[in-house]
């Protein structure tokens, strides 16, 4: 049986130095992604560049419109019926294609998973959100305040992505959480 096919979708502006750290992570799946865009959204750095260097399909922005106008653009290209957007600055696990795939099925949405927040630096732990499934399920109110979804932490069904209309793009940060 075929495993679903998920679009990795990376908004990026200024990304030039993140991208190749990135695609080291993406490469390491053990399971690859359908396909791999890049919305560049008005860099003023190389992004452009090292994106085609590094062999990714990648939509060019005229102006910076912010991450939800990127994310959005790159929903509207994915042709994969499943989408996981990821930061340019941000690793992936490299079982996390392979292991989001064997939850996605008629029955869901949306696939929310773990996600650390560790320092660029030292690679610290900041924040580590953790979800309960007993507490998403008693309180999803307080599970959800206490542990705030990230969409770099989801993977979400394209077209109801798309029919609820994609992101607010009036946010310009934490848009994604918001």
């Amino acid at each position: 049986m075929s495993q679903p096919a998920i679009s990795l979708l990376i908004p990026c502006y200024n990304a030039a130095r993140y991208l190749p750290r990135l695609m080291v992570t993406v490469r390491e799946q053990t399971q690859p992604f359908a396909e791999i865009l890049c919305y560049d959204d008005g860099s003023t750095d190389n992004t452009v560049q090292v994106a085609h260097d590094l062999g990714l399909e990648i939509i060019e922005g005229k102006a910076n419109q912010g991450p939800a106008y990127a994310r959005n653009r790159l929903a509207k290209a994915a042709q994969s019926p499943w989408i996981h957007f990821h930061d340019a600055d941000d690793l992936l696990n490299p079982n996390y294609a392979a292991e989001v795939t064997t939850l996605l099925n008629d029955n869901i949405d949306v696939v929310v998973c773990q996600m650390d927040w560790v320092l660029e630096t030292t690679r610290e732990l900041v924040v580590a959100w953790r979800f309960e499934a007993t507490q998403l399920v008693t309180d999803p109110v307080v599970a959800n305040l206490r542990n705030p979804i990230g969409v770099i932490a989801c993977t979400i069904r394209r077209d109801l992505f798309l029919k609820i209309g994609g992101f607010d793009q009036t946010y310009r940060t934490w848009e994604d959480g918001d």
